[in-house]
């Protein structure tokens, strides 16, 4: 008898080969303690509509022994008092555990217990998962996934309408106070198959599960407040009064832990998705969803991560994306519990992307293919320093197809500091020249390809005057490029073969 999913042959005997046959959460999850000191402790949920369910299931893990009350009184473990006859409750009696739901008019599904209907023995100090289910059939109560006894109506079938609140160890109509564990209690508005309750016995829930309308993991391990982890049934909170939480041992697996991080190495087509995991102790996979909105649509390789318990970084890089557009995705996670999903982040794919870094510096640069090999190369004039003295800068750089390298530089021994950088052909030679200049210059220099290097154009002739910019063309259709170079005007290149 080593599985869950086996006939009920006798209740103490079945009880203690489950709780062998599971093992401890590999999360470190907490549960709720109500400890005997005398003192009333209590988890309080304020009255709300979606609590009276109708059809009607409410399911916890609970740890129990003697109750201090044994013999004299029920011990409530979960109730929405009766107040007038309307309300449900889970209790515990001479370590057998009770249920009843009953209506205003005084119909009920008890089994004729003052009670409640008993599902037998769960006070020996070991986890039971604990499901009552009622319907319009009747009421079917459920330890370990095992149907322990099932009821029909006394009177006409119909739902609660108690304003009073939610109870986790306590009730306003019995004074007794429970003393043992809880987790993961859930509250739906259906009748759970015994099916559903097997299957979401042992491992926690996303909180997103049809029909789910509360849930509380006893999870936060801190504070005085135990989160409704069910928005459909809306914020229903509890507070906590000498309640505390302590680490959980109940038999429970989770899906894994997953954080969505920022993505990285954006460029024009291309990044890379980043996340983390934490496995739990199962088997896990991850993956990312990602696309132009946040129904995101695509979805990344399927990586397999192992069973750790800590948690580490995984990425995904895409490829073919377009320039200039936004991107959404979230990180997800699954294992043989469920699916679990991080938070979703964005990027913008740049239009222009870094291409080539290294460059000395510069206050003028050009496009221009110098060398004719029909790859774009780059001339550049500027300045930099050399601790506290200014080095003019005059500099080729040459386009090798996959970034560009330093082919010239220092085409003059000059402190000048250009700002402007264009490329012509002065002397129909089939070289692209070079002009750099600036208003904070002495000259402006033209620089003639040699096509081993640059020289001054006007050898010890000099330069032209300084101006904020100048530019190639032939004007006057003789063969022959022109400078338009102001403040000198428009100056006809006066050249004859060498």
């Amino acid at each position: 008898m080593n599985t869950l999913r086996i006939p009920w042959i006798h209740a103490s005997c079945a009880a203690l080969s489950l709780a062998g046959s599971m093992t401890a959460r590999a999360d470190a999850g907490y549960a709720l303690e109500f400890q005997n000191f005398g003192v009333v402790q209590f988890v309080q949920i304020s009255s709300d509509p979606a609590l009276n369910a109708y059809p009607f299931t409410l399911t916890a893990w609970v740890k129990a022994g003697p109750q201090p009350s044994d013999g004299l009184v029920a011990t409530p473990i979960i109730s929405k008092p009766f107040a007038e006859f309307d309300g449900w409750s889970l209790s515990i009696f001479n370590g057998d555990v009770r249920a009843m739901y009953r209506t205003a008019s005084g119909a009920n599904v008890s089994g004729g217990a003052q009670d409640g209907m008993n599902g037998g023995h769960i006070g020996d100090g070991q986890w039971h998962h604990v499901a009552f289910a009622v319907d319009a059939s009747g009421g079917k109560l459920y330890v370990d996934g095992v149907l322990r006894t099932n009821t029909s109506w006394s009177g006409t079938p119909g739902a609660t309408t108690s304003t009073s609140p939610v109870y986790f160890g306590r009730s306003l109509i019995l004074p007794a106070q429970y003393v043992g564990l809880l987790d993961e209690v859930t509250l739906w508005n259906a009748a759970l198959t015994q099916a559903e309750i097997q299957a979401n016995m042992n491992r926690t829930l996303t909180g997103l599960e049809s029909n789910l309308i509360a849930y509380y993991r006893c999870d936060e391990g801190t504070g005085f407040t135990v989160f409704d982890g069910a928005p459909s049934g809306g914020a229903n909170d509890g507070s906590l009064n000498g309640v505390v939480f302590v680490p959980s041992d109940a038999p429970l697996e989770s899906p894994p832990v997953v954080q969505t991080l920022a993505a990285s190495s954006i460029g024009g087509t291309s990044a890379t998705l980043n996340g983390s995991v934490n496995p739990v102790g199962t088997n896990a996979s991850v993956w990312f969803e990602w696309g132009t909105t946040t129904n995101y649509g695509n979805v990344t390789p399927i990586l397999l991560i192992g069973s750790g318990t800590n948690t580490v970084p995984f990425e995904q890089p895409l490829t073919g994306l377009a320039a200039g557009h936004t991107y959404h995705f979230r990180a997800a996670a699954s294992n043989n519990v469920g699916v679990a999903y991080g938070g979703g982040f964005s990027f913008i794919t740049p239009w222009f992307a870094k291409a080539h870094t290294n460059f000395t510096g510069g206050g003028g640069v050009a496009w221009g293919d110098f060398d004719n090999d029909g790859w774009l190369d780059i001339g550049f004039g500027g300045q930099a320093y050399a601790g506290t003295n200014r080095v003019g800068i005059s500099e080729a750089w040459r386009n090798t197809g996959d970034g560009f390298s330093l082919a010239y530089s220092n085409f003059i021994a000059s402190a000048d500091f250009y700002s402007f950088a264009t490329w012509g052909e002065g002397n129909n030679d089939e070289r692209l020249d070079l002009i750099l200049g600036g208003i904070f210059n002495d000259f402006t220099r033209v620089f003639r390809n040699t096509g081993d290097g640059f020289t001054n154009f006007f050898g010890e002739f000099g330069a032209l005057p300084s101006g904020p910019i100048s530019a190639w063309g032939d004007y006057n259709n003789d063969g022959w490029i022109d400078i338009l170079h102001p403040p000198s005007g428009l100056l006809r290149l006066c050249l004859v073969s060498e």
